[in-house]
Order: structure tokens, then C-alpha cells, then sequence
């Protein structure tokens, strides 16, 4: 049997968890862009993150990045 555990798995209070704590990075995220202009290295610099680590998790999210593909 496979006992890897899935997240449809667990309790419905706790998948609602993760999608809150998915929609407050994102909040959170989209919060610094804007009081950083955009500028990714200003806000990454802010997050504790390389530029590099907020683009993953830019697209992880769904943020797009203005002048940017």
C-alpha cells in the first residue's frame, strides 16, 4: 500500500490553512511590490530573499511581474 500522505488527505480545516497561508503570502507579497515600485531586488532585499527566490515564488503564487514575461 502507499502511505504517502496526499494533501486531499487531510482534514478540510487544515487545506483551508494552507490556501490562507497561500492567499497572505501573495497579499503580502503584491503589498511590498507596490510600496517598492516593482523594483524585485528592493522588495526581495525586504523579504530576506534573493531576487531569484521571490521570482520562484512569484510564479509559484501567480504573481506576475510587471515588465516582465
Amino acid at each position: 500500500s502507499d502511505a504517502t500522505l496526499q494533501v486531499s488527505d487531510l482534514p478540510e480545516s487544515l487545506r483551508a490553512a494552507r490556501r490562507s497561508t497561500g492567499e497572505a503570502s501573495r497579499t503580502a507579497i503584491r503589498r511590498i511590490l507596490q510600496s517598492h515600485e516593482g523594483d524585485l531586488r528592493r522588495a526581495a532585499r525586504e523579504l530576506g530573499l534573493s531576487r531569484t527566490d521571490l521570482l520562484r515564488r512569484m510564479k509559484r503564487l501567480g504573481i506576475e511581474a510587471r515588465g516582465r514575461p
